[in-house]
């Protein structure tokens, strides 16, 4: 870690985070954010500023308005949002956190209490979170340690009132804690560790299995083992389930814009089609990648078509719903030639369609041309 983000609330944890990276060195932004839900708000916010300003450091601040939900998860989208779009801004390697060992186990004991299907227990020392990698140096130190830090270095910090709210279930779990020595603690971490290498073992077991051959338990385990190495881990039991169900009735299910789950050949795929939109406007024959496509000068017939002047410039654009070509024998929609030509349906999704410039599909690259065009020297060749 050389130049990065830290987010810092103005809490013990955070302050000692910052203070430490200081100490070394480190190249920092300051990232914090004001939630404006607690009375104390501001005064967590002068704290950190206070101690930019002592230090001469970068301070950016952000105000987000609530949504409508849960907040604690509305809270934490946003704070990773914002430390991603800093990360970029500021040219970072990334985030740094202040998670220290206490949280550590307040995770583990809560998804243990909620049965959550999980990848992983606890809090992992590096990750990533909205593609930016998330360090928690702290991991190692108890909460009395982080006190203690605090207390030897003089370091202002806040309390946040809310932690004694005893209606939340981690509040509970969290006085249960931190009545927990140091050789508790640590006995904890080791279960964490030890519970991580089943769940590692388990995933690799259900990954040398077909999805038929499974119960339902596994199944949503192999399921939920797929999708989270999309990037996709928030699934409730029920969701889970209810993906299942759909796989086994229609052999797909697509999951909002973004990804698409298959059954192929009894086996489970999950395919990310998130941002798979395209359109380009080709005014010459000239060989390029464009990335789910290359236009090339030679190529197998099916992968190309023979050109009149007239037809420039051309369009080439990601199939879509209602999409037609005219055959010898009449009028095709491309997703039933799609279907003929066992074109996996997450592979429909991106799979590129050339248009004269009248709007014409003169071409779906792979499969054959319009009728007006089938002529045995192309003058392009468009490469899935």
């Amino acid at each position: 870690m050389n130049k990065i983000v830290v987010g810092v609330s103005g809490g013990p944890d955070s302050m000692m985070l910052l203070d430490s990276l200081i100490k070394e060195n480190k190249q920092i932004i300051v990232a914090h954010v004001n939630y404006q839900k607690r009375d104390s708000a501001f005064k967590d916010e002068k704290i950190v500023e206070d101690y930019c300003k002592k230090h001469n450091l970068v301070l950016e601040r952000y105000y987000p308005k609530e949504r409508t939900g849960n907040f604690q998860n509305w809270a934490r989208e946003v704070r990773y949002l914002f430390f991603a779009n800093l990360v970029e801004k500021h040219q970072c390697e990334g985030v740094a956190v202040g998670h220290q060992l206490n949280d550590l186990i307040e995770t583990y004991l809560l998804q243990k209490k909620r049965q959550s299907v999980v990848s992983y227990y606890g809090l992992r020392e590096e990750t990533i979170i909205e593609k930016v990698t998330v360090w928690r140096p702290l991991l190692k130190y108890s909460r009395e340690d982080v006190l203690a830090y605090c207390r030897d270095n003089e370091l202002d910090y806040n309390l946040d009132e809310t932690n004694e709210n005893s209606r939340y279930q981690r509040t509970l779990i969290r006085k249960e804690i931190s009545n927990y020595d140091i050789t508790k603690l640590k006995a904890y971490k080791d279960k964490i560790k030890e519970d991580n290498k089943l769940i590692k073992m388990k995933e690799q077991e259900l990954l040398d299995k077909s999805f038929v051959e499974l119960d339902e338990d596994k199944q949503k385990a192999l399921l939920y083992t797929k999708l989270k190495k999309q990037g996709y881990y928030r699934f409730s039991e029920e969701h889970l389930l209810e993906i299942c169900r759909q796989l086994k009735e229609k052999g797909y299910y697509f999951y909002l814009d973004e990804i698409i789950v298959e059954l192929i050949n009894h086996n489970l795929k999950v395919t990310l089609i998130k941002n798979t939109k395209y359109e380009y406007l080709i005014k010459t024959a000239q060989e390029k990648d464009f990335g789910h496509f290359k236009i090339e000068k030679n190529g197998e017939i099916n992968f190309g078509v023979a050109l009149n002047k007239d037809d420039w410039p051309l369009t080439i654009r990601n199939w879509s719903k209602g999409d037609k070509i005219e055959l010898n024998y009449g009028t095709k929609r491309i997703s039933r030639w799609f279907i003929d030509n066992k074109i996996l349906r997450s592979e429909r999704i991106s799979w590129p369609i050339v248009l004269n410039r009248y709007g014409k599909i003169i071409l779906v690259p792979g499969i054959g041309s319009d009728k007006s065009y089938l002529i045995n020297k192309p003058d392009i060749y468009v490469i899935k």
